[in-house]
Protein backbone atom coordinates (compact mmCIF):
# COMPACT_ATOMS: atom_id res chain seq x y z
CA UNK A 1 0.00 0.00 0.00
CA UNK A 2 1.10 3.48 -0.30
CA UNK A 3 0.42 5.68 2.60
CA UNK A 4 -0.66 9.43 2.49
CA UNK A 5 0.28 11.45 5.39
CA UNK A 6 -0.74 10.97 9.05
CA UNK A 7 -4.46 11.62 8.90
CA UNK A 8 -5.43 11.82 5.35
CA UNK A 9 -7.71 9.27 5.59
CA UNK A 10 -6.88 6.68 3.26
CA UNK A 11 -4.24 4.24 1.63
CA UNK A 12 -3.64 3.57 -1.92
CA UNK A 13 -2.82 -0.08 -2.77
CA UNK A 14 0.34 -0.70 -4.65
CA UNK A 15 -1.43 -2.19 -7.87
CA UNK A 16 -3.05 1.21 -8.70
CA UNK A 17 0.42 2.71 -8.12
CA UNK A 18 1.64 0.31 -10.83
CA UNK A 19 -1.37 0.63 -13.06
CA UNK A 20 -1.27 4.19 -13.21
CA UNK A 21 2.70 4.18 -14.20
CA UNK A 22 1.92 1.85 -17.00
CA UNK A 23 -0.49 4.13 -18.41
CA UNK A 24 1.85 7.39 -17.39
CA UNK A 25 4.83 5.29 -19.48
CA UNK A 26 2.46 4.34 -22.09
CA UNK A 27 1.94 8.19 -22.78
CA UNK A 28 4.77 9.35 -22.13
CA UNK A 29 7.68 6.77 -22.00
CA UNK A 30 9.23 4.27 -20.12
CA UNK A 31 12.00 6.58 -19.06
CA UNK A 32 9.90 9.40 -17.68
CA UNK A 33 7.51 7.14 -15.73
CA UNK A 34 10.98 5.47 -13.98
CA UNK A 35 12.05 8.92 -13.05
CA UNK A 36 8.93 9.73 -11.39
CA UNK A 37 9.10 6.45 -9.20
CA UNK A 38 12.41 6.68 -8.56
CA UNK A 39 12.14 10.23 -7.59
CA UNK A 40 9.30 8.72 -4.98
CA UNK A 41 10.71 6.06 -3.73
CA UNK A 42 14.35 8.08 -2.85
CA UNK A 43 12.03 10.80 -1.20
CA UNK A 44 10.42 7.87 1.04
CA UNK A 45 13.22 5.90 1.85
CA UNK A 46 14.51 9.13 3.33
CA UNK A 47 11.40 10.32 4.65
CA UNK A 48 11.04 13.58 3.12
CA UNK A 49 8.35 13.31 0.54
CA UNK A 50 7.23 16.93 0.40
CA UNK A 51 3.69 17.94 0.92
CA UNK A 52 1.60 20.80 2.44
CA UNK A 53 -1.18 20.99 5.12
CA UNK A 54 -4.27 23.24 4.49
CA UNK A 55 -6.44 24.27 7.36
CA UNK A 56 -9.76 26.35 6.48
CA UNK A 57 -11.01 28.52 9.02
CA UNK A 58 -12.91 31.37 9.87
CA UNK A 59 -13.63 34.71 11.85
CA UNK A 60 -10.40 36.71 10.36
CA UNK A 61 -10.41 38.89 7.43
CA UNK A 62 -7.31 38.57 5.24
CA UNK A 63 -6.85 40.55 2.27
CA UNK A 64 -3.11 39.10 1.18
CA UNK A 65 -1.02 36.52 1.69
CA UNK A 66 1.62 36.57 5.13
CA UNK A 67 4.36 34.89 5.48
CA UNK A 68 4.42 33.34 9.01
CA UNK A 69 7.91 31.34 9.10
CA UNK A 70 9.91 28.89 6.76
CA UNK A 71 7.41 27.38 3.76
CA UNK A 72 4.36 28.12 6.10
CA UNK A 73 2.08 31.41 5.55
CA UNK A 74 -1.74 32.21 5.55
CA UNK A 75 -3.42 33.60 3.03
CA UNK A 76 -7.50 34.33 1.53
CA UNK A 77 -8.96 31.57 0.36
CA UNK A 78 -9.96 33.04 -2.79
CA UNK A 79 -6.22 33.48 -3.18
CA UNK A 80 -5.31 29.40 -3.02
CA UNK A 81 -8.02 28.67 -5.23
CA UNK A 82 -6.81 31.14 -8.48
CA UNK A 83 -3.46 29.59 -7.36
CA UNK A 84 -5.04 26.57 -7.92
CA UNK A 85 -3.57 24.46 -4.76
CA UNK A 86 -7.55 24.66 -3.76
CA UNK A 87 -10.36 23.03 -5.58
CA UNK A 88 -13.38 25.29 -5.48
CA UNK A 89 -15.95 24.67 -2.59
CA UNK A 90 -18.93 25.01 -1.49
CA UNK A 91 -20.12 25.23 2.02
CA UNK A 92 -23.07 22.78 3.48
CA UNK A 93 -26.47 24.08 2.44
CA UNK A 94 -27.21 24.80 6.45
CA UNK A 95 -24.85 27.95 5.68
CA UNK A 96 -25.69 31.25 4.30
CA UNK A 97 -23.69 32.33 2.42
CA UNK A 98 -23.30 28.93 0.88
CA UNK A 99 -19.57 30.30 -1.06
CA UNK A 100 -16.89 30.04 0.60
CA UNK A 101 -15.66 33.29 -0.61
CA UNK A 102 -18.27 35.01 0.84
CA UNK A 103 -17.87 33.65 4.35
CA UNK A 104 -14.99 35.09 4.95
CA UNK A 105 -12.46 32.38 5.12
CA UNK A 106 -8.48 32.26 5.12
CA UNK A 107 -5.77 29.49 4.86
CA UNK A 108 -3.24 28.59 7.42
CA UNK A 109 -0.71 26.50 5.02
CA UNK A 110 2.22 24.60 5.95
CA UNK A 111 4.72 22.94 4.25
CA UNK A 112 5.83 19.15 5.65
CA UNK A 113 7.85 16.52 4.78
CA UNK A 114 6.45 12.84 5.73
CA UNK A 115 7.63 9.31 4.95
CA UNK A 116 8.04 6.38 4.04
CA UNK A 117 5.39 6.48 1.33
CA UNK A 118 5.22 2.62 0.63
CA UNK A 119 4.42 -0.04 3.30
CA UNK A 120 4.11 -3.17 3.45
CA UNK A 121 0.43 -5.02 2.72
CA UNK A 122 -1.33 -5.35 6.46
CA UNK A 123 -3.53 -7.28 8.24
CA UNK A 124 -5.85 -8.52 10.29
CA UNK A 125 -2.58 -8.66 12.84
CA UNK A 126 -1.07 -5.83 12.05
CA UNK A 127 -0.53 -3.63 15.20
CA UNK A 128 -2.79 -0.40 15.59
CA UNK A 129 -0.65 2.46 13.74
CA UNK A 130 2.33 0.31 11.96
CA UNK A 131 3.61 2.02 8.58
CA UNK A 132 1.97 5.10 10.20
CA UNK A 133 4.46 7.88 8.10
CA UNK A 134 6.28 10.07 9.98
CA UNK A 135 5.98 13.92 9.16
CA UNK A 136 7.88 17.15 9.85
CA UNK A 137 7.17 20.75 10.25
CA UNK A 138 10.31 22.90 9.10
CA UNK A 139 9.77 25.79 11.26
CA UNK A 140 6.72 24.71 13.38
CA UNK A 141 8.33 21.53 15.23
CA UNK A 142 5.31 19.16 15.49
CA UNK A 143 1.68 19.18 14.59
CA UNK A 144 0.90 20.81 17.85
CA UNK A 145 2.20 24.35 15.78
CA UNK A 146 -0.97 24.60 13.99
CA UNK A 147 -2.91 24.72 17.83
CA UNK A 148 -0.06 27.52 18.69
CA UNK A 149 -1.61 29.26 15.65
CA UNK A 150 -5.06 28.76 15.87
CA UNK A 151 -4.81 30.17 19.58
CA UNK A 152 -2.96 33.30 18.51
CA UNK A 153 -5.68 34.04 16.31
CA UNK A 154 -8.39 33.07 18.33
CA UNK A 155 -7.21 35.74 20.94
CA UNK A 156 -6.30 38.57 18.56
CA UNK A 157 -9.94 38.50 16.92
CA UNK A 158 -11.34 37.78 21.02
CA UNK A 159 -13.22 35.17 19.73
CA UNK A 160 -12.85 31.46 18.87
CA UNK A 161 -12.23 30.28 15.14
CA UNK A 162 -14.47 28.18 12.87
CA UNK A 163 -11.54 25.58 11.85
CA UNK A 164 -13.86 24.21 8.66
CA UNK A 165 -11.42 21.29 7.37
CA UNK A 166 -7.41 20.35 7.62
CA UNK A 167 -6.21 19.25 4.22
CA UNK A 168 -3.56 17.51 2.65
CA UNK A 169 -1.72 17.83 -0.43
CA UNK A 170 1.05 16.56 -2.40
CA UNK A 171 3.68 18.35 -4.31
CA UNK A 172 2.93 18.69 -7.82
CA UNK A 173 5.55 16.02 -9.62
CA UNK A 174 3.40 13.34 -6.84
CA UNK A 175 0.20 13.93 -9.03
CA UNK A 176 1.70 11.80 -11.58
CA UNK A 177 1.93 8.81 -9.45
CA UNK A 178 -1.54 9.43 -7.67
CA UNK A 179 -4.37 11.46 -8.74
CA UNK A 180 -5.90 11.90 -5.33
CA UNK A 181 -3.24 13.94 -4.62
CA UNK A 182 -3.77 16.67 -7.51
CA UNK A 183 -6.79 18.19 -5.11
CA UNK A 184 -5.75 17.77 -1.95
CA UNK A 185 -7.61 15.51 0.85
CA UNK A 186 -9.85 16.30 3.87
CA UNK A 187 -8.72 14.69 6.29
CA UNK A 188 -10.37 16.82 9.14
CA UNK A 189 -14.41 18.19 9.32
CA UNK A 190 -16.00 20.25 11.79
CA UNK A 191 -19.25 19.06 12.25
CA UNK A 192 -22.12 20.20 10.28
CA UNK A 193 -23.83 21.34 13.47
CA UNK A 194 -20.84 24.08 14.12
CA UNK A 195 -20.67 25.13 10.66
CA UNK A 196 -23.46 27.99 11.51
CA UNK A 197 -23.69 31.57 9.65
CA UNK A 198 -20.82 33.32 10.77
CA UNK A 199 -22.72 37.03 11.45
CA UNK A 200 -19.91 38.57 13.18
CA UNK A 201 -16.97 40.17 11.27
CA UNK A 202 -13.82 39.71 11.97
CA UNK A 203 -10.66 41.75 12.94
CA UNK A 204 -8.29 42.25 9.86
CA UNK A 205 -4.86 40.99 10.37
CA UNK A 206 -2.10 43.58 10.01
CA UNK A 207 1.51 43.24 9.95
CA UNK A 208 2.01 43.75 13.43
CA UNK A 209 -0.04 41.32 14.57
CA UNK A 210 1.80 38.60 12.11
CA UNK A 211 4.89 39.73 13.75
CA UNK A 212 3.59 39.05 17.36
CA UNK A 213 2.53 35.54 15.74
CA UNK A 214 5.93 34.52 14.67
CA UNK A 215 7.36 35.47 17.52
CA UNK A 216 4.87 33.43 19.30
CA UNK A 217 6.20 30.64 17.03
CA UNK A 218 9.41 31.37 17.80
CA UNK A 219 9.37 31.44 21.54
CA UNK A 220 7.09 27.78 21.37
CA UNK A 221 9.75 25.72 19.76
CA UNK A 222 12.58 26.99 21.78
CA UNK A 223 10.76 25.70 24.03
CA UNK A 224 9.12 29.01 26.32
CA UNK A 225 6.29 27.57 28.45
CA UNK A 226 5.10 30.92 29.29
CA UNK A 227 3.85 31.76 25.57
CA UNK A 228 2.28 28.18 25.37
CA UNK A 229 0.06 28.39 29.06
CA UNK A 230 -0.45 32.04 28.39
CA UNK A 231 -1.98 31.17 25.15
CA UNK A 232 -3.97 28.17 26.31
CA UNK A 233 -5.78 29.83 29.30
CA UNK A 234 -6.32 33.60 26.97
CA UNK A 235 -8.01 31.11 24.59
CA UNK A 236 -9.86 29.09 26.58
CA UNK A 237 -11.38 32.24 28.13
CA UNK A 238 -12.65 33.56 24.46
CA UNK A 239 -14.40 29.91 23.87
CA UNK A 240 -16.22 29.67 26.78
CA UNK A 241 -19.98 28.65 25.97
CA UNK A 242 -22.32 27.58 28.30
CA UNK A 243 -24.30 28.92 31.66
CA UNK A 244 -21.10 29.90 33.49
CA UNK A 245 -19.71 31.04 29.92
CA UNK A 246 -18.67 34.52 31.58
CA UNK A 247 -17.50 33.68 35.19
CA UNK A 248 -15.08 30.45 33.55
CA UNK A 249 -13.75 32.78 31.14
CA UNK A 250 -12.88 35.73 34.02
CA UNK A 251 -10.66 32.87 36.21
CA UNK A 252 -9.25 31.90 33.14
CA UNK A 253 -8.14 35.33 32.09
CA UNK A 254 -7.04 35.90 35.89
CA UNK A 255 -4.56 32.73 35.81
CA UNK A 256 -3.53 34.09 32.18
CA UNK A 257 -2.70 37.24 33.58
CA UNK A 258 -0.55 35.75 36.80
CA UNK A 259 1.29 33.56 34.36
CA UNK A 260 2.67 36.75 32.17
CA UNK A 261 3.19 38.92 34.96
CA UNK A 262 4.67 36.50 36.99
CA UNK A 263 2.24 36.59 40.49
CA UNK A 264 2.38 34.66 42.78
CA UNK A 265 1.51 36.68 45.99
CA UNK A 266 -0.60 40.04 46.36
CA UNK A 267 -2.45 39.41 43.26
CA UNK A 268 -4.56 42.07 42.76
CA UNK A 269 -1.83 45.02 43.77
CA UNK A 270 1.04 43.68 42.34
CA UNK A 271 -0.68 42.38 39.08
CA UNK A 272 -1.67 45.55 38.77
CA UNK A 273 1.03 48.00 39.76
CA UNK A 274 2.95 45.71 36.89
CA UNK A 275 0.36 46.14 34.45
CA UNK A 276 0.16 49.53 34.80
CA UNK A 277 3.75 50.44 34.17
CA UNK A 278 3.80 48.02 31.44
CA UNK A 279 0.86 49.22 29.57
CA UNK A 280 0.42 52.76 30.69
CA UNK A 281 2.01 55.60 29.04
CA UNK A 282 1.42 57.97 31.90
CA UNK A 283 -0.11 58.19 35.34
CA UNK A 284 -4.00 58.44 33.75
CA UNK A 285 -3.29 55.28 31.83
CA UNK A 286 -1.93 53.62 34.75
CA UNK A 287 -4.62 54.37 37.06
CA UNK A 288 -6.58 53.30 34.45
CA UNK A 289 -5.43 49.66 34.29
CA UNK A 290 -5.32 49.36 37.93
CA UNK A 291 -8.62 49.91 37.99
CA UNK A 292 -9.84 47.29 35.67
CA UNK A 293 -7.38 44.67 37.50
CA UNK A 294 -9.01 45.40 41.01
CA UNK A 295 -12.03 44.81 39.16
CA UNK A 296 -11.46 41.20 37.37
CA UNK A 297 -10.07 40.62 40.70
CA UNK A 298 -13.32 41.43 42.63
CA UNK A 299 -15.60 39.79 40.29
CA UNK A 300 -12.73 36.82 40.72
CA UNK A 301 -13.30 37.05 44.39
CA UNK A 302 -17.02 36.98 43.95
CA UNK A 303 -16.88 34.19 41.92
CA UNK A 304 -14.97 31.84 43.52
CA UNK A 305 -16.32 32.28 47.21
CA UNK A 306 -19.99 31.56 45.88
CA UNK A 307 -21.62 35.37 46.15
CA UNK A 308 -23.95 36.82 43.94
CA UNK A 309 -22.84 38.28 40.76
CA UNK A 310 -24.70 40.41 38.14
CA UNK A 311 -24.54 39.83 34.17
CA UNK A 312 -24.10 43.00 33.11
CA UNK A 313 -21.10 43.70 35.31
CA UNK A 314 -19.33 40.25 34.08
CA UNK A 315 -19.81 40.87 30.78
CA UNK A 316 -18.05 44.25 31.20
CA UNK A 317 -15.31 42.76 32.97
CA UNK A 318 -14.81 40.36 30.77
CA UNK A 319 -14.31 42.43 27.84
CA UNK A 320 -12.17 44.53 29.49
CA UNK A 321 -9.98 41.77 30.97
CA UNK A 322 -9.57 40.28 28.15
CA UNK A 323 -8.25 43.51 26.27
CA UNK A 324 -5.81 44.05 28.87
CA UNK A 325 -4.25 40.00 28.54
CA UNK A 326 -4.59 40.65 24.73
CA UNK A 327 -2.67 43.58 24.65
CA UNK A 328 -0.20 42.05 27.25
CA UNK A 329 0.27 39.27 25.24
CA UNK A 330 1.06 41.28 22.46
CA UNK A 331 3.81 43.66 23.92
CA UNK A 332 5.66 40.73 26.04
CA UNK A 333 6.26 39.15 22.50
CA UNK A 334 7.52 42.75 21.61
CA UNK A 335 10.03 43.14 24.28
CA UNK A 336 13.29 42.26 25.43
CA UNK A 337 12.86 40.61 28.38
CA UNK A 338 16.33 38.82 29.47
CA UNK A 339 17.11 36.77 32.89
CA UNK A 340 14.52 36.57 36.17
CA UNK A 341 11.40 37.55 35.06
CA UNK A 342 10.17 38.36 38.47
CA UNK A 343 13.13 40.86 38.45
CA UNK A 344 12.29 42.58 35.39
CA UNK A 345 8.58 43.76 36.66
CA UNK A 346 10.27 44.59 40.09
CA UNK A 347 13.06 47.15 38.01
CA UNK A 348 10.09 48.20 36.37
CA UNK A 349 7.77 49.46 38.95
CA UNK A 350 10.85 50.65 40.73
CA UNK A 351 12.95 53.01 37.96
CA UNK A 352 9.07 53.65 35.61
CA UNK A 353 11.73 52.82 32.71
CA UNK A 354 9.59 51.86 29.39
CA UNK A 355 10.68 48.37 28.45
CA UNK A 356 13.17 47.82 24.61
CA UNK A 357 10.76 46.52 22.17
CA UNK A 358 12.21 44.83 19.33
CA UNK A 359 11.56 46.56 15.93
CA UNK A 360 10.10 43.01 14.18
CA UNK A 361 10.42 39.16 15.77
CA UNK A 362 13.55 36.78 14.26
CA UNK A 363 12.11 34.66 11.90
CA UNK A 364 11.33 31.62 13.60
Amino acid sequence: MMLMPPGAGRLVELDRLASYLTKTAARKGGRYAAGILDEYLNLSETKTLPAQEITLFRGLQIERRFEIGEEAFIAPYGELVDGGLLRERKAFPEEDPADYRQLEVADVVRGLTWGPGISPPMTSTTPIGEGIPDVSFPCLGDREGLGVIVDFLSVLTRSELDILSVQYRGANFMEEIEPHFKNGVVTVLVEKSRLRPFMRTGQRLEDEHVDALRKSIRDWTRGDGLVGRALRRLTSSVARTGRFRLEDSILDLSIALEMMYSIDNEMTYKLGTRAGYFLGNDALERNRTFDIVRRLYGKRSDIVHGRQTVRAELEQISSEGLELARNTLLKLLRTEMTGDRNQFWNNLVMTGERPLETAEPESP
